[in-house]
């Protein structure tokens, strides 16, 4: 019998940087996934329908974010939910669905670990902080490991029929782009199935990151976080 390969949406939200050398990074990330991503893997962006979106043409552009953290809760920053996200990408036809962060890079092998999705539920990905590269450079393995044991998560995929069942037991008002986030997802998750694989196999170019935990995005984050004993 021939193995069912699955279909698999991943998913970011393209960022319209100002910063010259961030908007680089996002460039060589999205440029590295539309050259590792097989044919079975659907590349797309959930962005505000005011948004300049300036992605691959391998990309799908969805302006379909309507709930701006910005508008909602005096946010410093327009960021979207990312149960929003979840929740647009698992109405695709797919069978695994997932967001990574835009700046985030993956090699072709990344996709291997869907390889037995009918069994996993989840899946929680660390990343690797690298030295500048090209798409060449990082696809060759010819760069400088700067951190390796990064401890957050800039990649989440679900099962979508487990996600379907499940998205209940999951808070609303998560927002991406702020601190904990990723953490309360794995603290559900983990509460939720045993059926999870948790590896670090993403990739990103190190920058320091100040993060603002007094923006009320990030009191958000961490009260809702807090809540998850």
């Amino acid at each position: 019998m021939t193995k069912k390969i699955p279909r698999i949406v991943l998913a970011i939200n393209y960022v319209n940087y100002s910063d010259v050398k961030k908007k680089n990074w996002q460039k060589i990330a999205m440029d590295v996934l539309v050259k590792n991503s097989p044919s079975n893997v659907q590349l797309v962006t959930f962005n505000y329908k005011d948004d300049e979106v300036n992605v691959p043409q391998q990309f799908r552009v969805f302006k379909m974010l309507e709930r701006n953290s910005q508008k909602t809760i005096g946010n410093t920053r327009p960021l979207p939910y990312v149960k929003d996200i979840f929740d647009f990408a698992s109405q695709m036809n797919c069978d695994v669905f997932g967001y990574l962060n835009s700046d985030i890079m993956v090699h072709k092998e990344f996709f291997d670990v869907f390889d037995n999705y009918k069994k996993i539920d989840s899946y929680l990905f660390n990343r690797i902080d690298i030295a500048d590269v090209s798409v060449a450079t990082f696809n060759s393995k010819n760069f400088h490991i700067v951190w390796k044991d990064h401890p957050g998560f800039d990649g989440i995929f679900f099962r979508r029929k487990w996600w379907l069942i499940n998205r209940k037991r999951f808070n609303d008002g998560l927002i991406v782009g702020e601190p904990e986030w990723d953490y309360y997802y794995n603290k559900v998750i983990r509460q939720s199935t045993g059926q999870i694989i948790k590896k670090r196999k993403l990739h990103h170019v190190y920058h320091n990151t100040i993060w603002n935990l007094t923006s009320n995005g990030a009191v958000n984050n961490r009260k809702i976080n807090g809540a998850v004993a």
